[in-house]
């Protein structure tokens, strides 16, 4: 699956999909974290509830339930896809868009370690990890998302949030546009290079329009309006992406030229 399109500046996109190694030793991390905290406020629950064995019971059952769940989904909520196991080793979860991952993404991805993790003892999540083009477990198919080592080297997209606004006077354009057929590499790739415009020169950012706005046109089957900067059919296109994404990100981008 293409991954990227290289530049003089250097890679547009250049994510690379986290190995079941790398996302193990993540998981071990946080699983020595949970079960530090899960012991200490276990004794702390049992001290303050020595008259009632029911009530320490009930005590520690919710404390599973917040640290196995709500700390991965908290974390990944409010860290933009990171926990701390992730953190230490380099990983970052992102939507299927290229995006940042919002609640909605995380509490479906934690909730699914149900099966992923807890009854399958991570059999099934190494399984469909192994077997997926983009190394997704179920949580992550569920989600819609999947997890990528981050390069130190680069900025990446998850942690640039933008949005792309529908070029002035486009709205009928995008809102007719069937982006079906792209499929995640393709709108990353968009994606990548409208964040990434400021950093290439007149030459490579003209040549890597064309080039993108071409292959995005094959795909959907829908050539570009004659006349149309193909920055902005790369805007119109990724704005077309945007609206059919349930959590559009936050801040906001100038419209490409030819507006």
């Amino acid at each position: 699956m293409e991954r990227g399109i290289v530049t003089p500046e250097g890679v547009i996109l250049d994510f690379e999909r986290a190995g079941i190694a790398s996302r193990m030793l993540a998981r071990m991390i946080d699983t020595f974290i949970l079960v530090v905290a899960l012991g200490v406020f276990s004794n702390l629950a049992v001290a303050l509830a020595v008259a009632s064995t029911t009530f320490a019971l009930v005590i520690v059952l919710i404390l599973v339930f917040a640290l196995v769940f709500l700390y991965p989904m908290a974390l990944e909520t409010i860290w933009r896809g990171r926990t701390v196991g992730k953190y230490a080793v380099g990983l970052r979860v992102i939507t299927v868009e290229g995006g940042p991952v919002r609640l909605r993404h995380s509490a479906i991805r934690s909730m699914m370690q149900i099966i992923d993790i807890l009854i399958t003892f991570g059999g099934a999540a190494v399984v469909s990890a192994l077997t997926n083009a983009e190394g997704q477990r179920l949580g992550d198919m569920a989600a819609g998302t999947y997890v990528v080592r981050e390069r130190q080297s680069r900025s990446t997209i998850a942690e640039r949030e933008v949005d792309i606004p529908t070029p002035w006077g486009m709205h009928p354009i995008v809102d007719s546009l069937d982006i079906s057929s792209l499929d995640i590499s393709q709108t990353a790739l968009i994606r990548s290079f409208i964040i990434r415009v400021p950093e290439l020169s007149d030459d490579s950012r003209v040549m890597l329009a064309t080039q993108l706005a071409d292959r995005v046109s094959t795909s959907i089957d829908a050539p570009a309006p004659e006349g149309l900067h193909p920055e902005t059919w790369l805007a119109c296109v990724a704005s077309r992406v945007q609206q059919e994404s349930e959590t559009p990100p936050q801040s906001s981008l100038p419209p490409p030229p030819g507006t």
